[in-house]
């Protein structure tokens, strides 16, 4: 069955068909002739065509036609990389990020990590759920607490909603 979360299977189908499987489907509509079967297009109708194709490169019509030249002809990849690509947002590095991005990546930082999960049972220390995602806090903040940024003892296990609840709630209070 395909990924259908939050939709339902049925929808894009007309009435006639809703809840009909393909197979039963195929039978009923075999031994019908199509509508067109048989009938050619005018010359009319065709010249109406060809004029709506003209001077369209891309179109499925010339897409892979010989003599028609691909979009991207003499383009190299060089020419969309670094500071030349859309996306370019001046160069992020370990130099351009904060002191905390860069200290969160050492073995230090993780193995504290680590460390306050085992400590507290891999539990939320707030609705004491087991399991799910779980973030480290730290209870005295890195920010004004430098020294303790690696004590185990200043670290708690908190899931991602008591953890941004927590936040909020500290960030009304203080101002």
């Amino acid at each position: 069955m395909p990924f259908t979360k939050g939709h339902k299977t049925n929808v894009g189908r007309s009435s006639w068909n809703k809840g009909k499987k393909w197979a039963e489907h195929s039978a009923r509509m075999k031994g019908r002739t199509p509508w067109n079967k048989g009938k050619k297009l005018s010359d009319e109708h065709k010249r109406k065509l060809s004029e709506s194709h003209k001077g369209m490169q891309n179109s499925p019509a010339t897409q892979f036609k010989k003599g028609v030249a691909p979009f991207n002809k003499g383009k190299s990849w060089d020419s969309r990389k670094g500071e030349k690509h859309h996306w370019w947002k001046g160069g992020i590095s370990e130099f351009s990020r904060t002191e905390r991005m860069n200290l969160m990546g050492t073995i230090e930082y993780k193995n504290w990590r680590n460390a306050v999960f085992i400590k507290d049972d891999y539990t939320c220390r707030i609705c004491k759920v087991k399991g799910g995602t779980l973030q480290a806090d730290h209870i005295n903040s890195w920010k004004d607490f430098p020294k303790l940024r690696f004590d185990v003892e200043n670290g708690q296990t908190l899931c991602v909603k008591c953890h941004k609840l927590k936040h909020h709630l500290s960030s009304k209070f203080i101002k």
